[in-house]
């Protein structure tokens, strides 16, 4: 069931991986995670400025 939160499957990041315009895969491959809501800190005003904060923190 994919509407279970506690499932592996829906927890482990997913990943995606770059390939050419003529649908072959790339020889020297590099993998991009699929972006999620936690993903990126700047999608909202307060995670943004919490990132901010921790970036200017060091």
């Amino acid at each position: 069931n994919n509407d279970d939160p506690n499932n592996p499957w829906s927890l482990a990041p997913s990943y995606s991986q770059v390939i050419d315009n003529n649908g072959n895969i790339n020889p020297n491959p590099f993998m991009i995670q699929t972006p999620d809501k936690n993903t990126n800190m700047f999608i909202d005003i307060r995670t943004s400025l919490f990132a901010i904060y921790l970036f200017l923190a060091g």
